[in-house]
């Protein structure tokens, strides 16, 4: 789930 938000929302993956 982290390498899809990353790709998704860095900023978001951060925070999560």
């Amino acid at each position: 789930m982290l390498e899809f938000c990353r790709k998704k929302c860095r900023k978001v993956c951060r925070k999560n």
